[in-house]
C-alpha cells in the first residue's frame, strides 16, 4: 500500500471520481463546452494531486499540491453547476456530489492546515 492510500482524503477523493463518472454520464457528448469531460478531469485531479504531493518527499510540496487538489474540488463544484444551468443535470441530481465536495473540501482544508503547522515548526 502506498502512504497516499492511507489518506482519508484520497479515499474520499475516489468516491467522488466514481460519483462523478456516474452523473457525468448525463451531459451529452456533443456538449460544445467539453463539459462531461471537464467535470471527470477535475475530480480525477483531486486524486491525483493528492497522490503526487504525498509522494514528493516535501511538506511545502505537499502543501502545494493539497491547494491545487483543493482548487480542483471549486472547478468541479463550479462545473457542475453550469451543468445545471445548461440543464443537463437537475439540482437534486447534484446534491449528493456537492455534499461531498463539501466534505471533502473541508477535509482538504484541515489537511493543508496540518501540513502547514508542521512546516512552520520544523522552521
Amino acid at each position: 500500500m502506498y502512504e497516499f492510500e492511507k489518506l482519508e482524503i484520497w479515499q474520499l477523493s475516489l468516491e467522488l471520481i466514481e460519483t462523478v463518472n456516474k452523473i457525468g454520464k448525463c451531459i451529452p457528448y456533443s456538449d460544445p463546452f467539453g463539459l462531461r469531460g471537464q467535470i471527470c478531469r477535475a475530480a480525477l485531479s483531486i486524486g491525483l494531486n493528492i497522490a503526487e504531493g504525498k509522494g514528493s518527499g516535501s511538506d511545502k510540496e505537499f502543501k502545494r499540491f493539497l491547494l491545487m487538489a483543493l482548487r480542483s474540488i471549486y472547478e468541479v463544484v463550479a462545473a457542475l453547476k453550469v451543468a445545471v444551468r445548461l440543464k443537463y443535470l437537475k439540482e437534486d441530481e447534484i446534491k449528493t456530489v456537492l455534499a461531498l465536495c463539501d466534505r471533502l473540501g473541508a477535509k482538504t482544508n484541515k489537511f493543508i492546515s496540518t501540513v502547514k503547522n508542521r512546516i512552520a515548526n520544523s522552521e
